[in-house]
């Protein structure tokens, strides 16, 4: 249901903060979930 992808979301959001932070140095890590999270 609808609370899954909201919780999808939310780690997402979670996930990319914590590799902003500690994985600059990797954009394609952060190019390849950026457009998971795009893929709703």
């Amino acid at each position: 249901g609808g609370w899954k992808k909201q919780f999808n979301r939310d780690y997402c959001k979670r996930a990319l903060a914590w590799m902003d932070k500690y994985v600059k140095k990797e954009p394609a890590i952060t190019e390849m979930v950026n457009t998971k999270a795009d893929n709703k």
